[in-house]
């Protein structure tokens, strides 16, 4: 053991946020590098807002309806029900944030988050990005944390589903870091997902298994890591984002049935804890509805080949901003009719919040609407603003 530090201070969001910036002074003073890797270990729920305080809400918690087909209920959120327990947790907050501390009541958000990252950056690493941020921990890969981390962080990993007690493959990880000694960031961040894979994979005829899947085989079933670049979501995914939410407005806007079929999609598409659903598996339901409806219209209408054209512009962004991903054989549907396989392939791991119900959005709206995600904006030329939140307006709250 390198070092050891004692709780200290009473259970407070402040204190957590001290604890973590002290820690990472320390590192860097006590063992400066040129290159920087951050692991947060613990569990995780997603974004969380900057003190937002509320009543942790059950909602939250992915429908049994919603979960079908690529994922159980069971497999979903099963390991962590015991803590989600409002008297288990006595802070009074809403769902989400990381390094959640049951002990003393205290979590980090997001923005704190890259307060933190940002401050320290510019207090000892002359501005520097931190190279990698790797979460070892429940729900954090999302489209939501990863922009506001943009700045601070050069190369960003995680998992979009409810991971196991076991964590990363550290052995793995250490192994490879010591095989090279010259090995770039993003190398290592593109190599996380691998290992995590090679950690629980099934080993046939001499190939041993994977440690990991020893250890809890059905994890090697459900388990997801990706790991992304966030220069290039900051330059290439967002905006693609915008110009769909711009789009999908258009076509929402065509036909009240066009709405009724979004809320569809969103009552049935696999989702997790939280609300958020793989982002490619999304954008590939959405072409899915759109060939579905040319089929039936022999050809696809102005509104739609548009909305059409901002997916296909999404789904090449994500797989840029994506430098690999990995899962397990839970988020590969092997159906052999041609309906089931169309989405073969488009689960990415990387997630965004989209809940199915009203009630469950205008809760979080007063946190959701100062995250990175849904303040960026675009003008068109009728000086109408283009957010990333207009379209789900439409779906979620149609006009009577």
């Amino acid at each position: 053991m390198i070092a050891s530090f004692p709780e200290d201070g009473a259970g407070s969001i402040k204190n957590q946020k001290k604890r973590f910036q002290k820690f990472l002074s320390w590192g860097i003073k006590n063992y400066p590098a040129k290159k920087y890797m951050i692991v947060i270990w613990g569990h995780g729920e997603g974004y969380a807002g900057k003190h937002i305080e509320g009543q942790e809400r059950r909602e939250f918690l992915p429908t049994e309806k919603a979960t079908s087909r690529f994922l159980t209920k069971e497999m979903v959120y099963s390991d962590i029900l015991d803590y989600l327990r409002p008297q288990n947790y006595p802070t009074q907050r809403n769902f989400g944030g990381v390094a959640l501390d049951h002990s003393d009541s205290s979590y980090l958000d997001i923005p704190s988050l890259h307060e933190i990252l940002q401050r320290t950056s510019q207090k000892l690493l002359q501005g520097r990005p931190f190279d990698v941020l790797a979460f070892d921990a429940c729900l954090m890969q999302s489209v939501e944390v990863a922009a506001e981390l943009m700045g601070p962080v050069d190369y960003l990993a995680g998992s979009v589903q409810v991971q196991n007690y076991l964590g990363l493959p550290y052995r793995k990880i250490f192994d490879y870091l010591n095989s090279s000694p010259q090995i770039m960031p993003y190398q290592l961040a593109a190599t996380l997902p691998k290992l995590t894979k090679q950690a629980y994979s099934q080993g046939q005829g001499v190939i041993s298994h994977g440690y990991q899947y020893l250890v809890d085989p059905v994890a090697a079933q459900t388990f997801t890591y990706s790991a992304l670049t966030l220069s290039e979501m900051k330059n290439f995914l967002l905006p693609s984002l915008l110009d769909f939410s711009r789009r999908m407005q258009d076509y929402l806007n065509e036909s009240f049935i066009h709405a009724m079929e979004l809320n569809f999609i969103l009552q049935n598409a696999p989702s997790f804890m939280g609300e958020t659903r793989d982002l490619g598996v999304f954008l590939g339901l959405v072409k899915k509805l759109l060939y579905q409806e040319a089929l039936q219209n022999n050809g696809y209408g102005e509104k739609a080949q548009l909305l059409l054209d901002t997916a296909n512009m999404a789904l090449d962004n994500l797989n840029r901003s994506l430098l690999s991903y990995s899962y397990g054989s839970h988020y590969s549907n092997t159906d052999s009719t041609p309906e089931q396989n169309y989405l073969l392939g488009f689960f990415k791991g990387l997630s965004i919040w989209l809940p199915n119900e009203f009630a469950n959005y205008h809760k979080r709206m007063d946190e959701m609407k100062s995250s990175v995600l849904f303040k960026q904006e675009t003008q068109i030329q009728n000086d109408e603003i283009i957010r990333w939140s207009n379209w789900i307006d439409i779906v979620l709250n149609p006009p009577e």
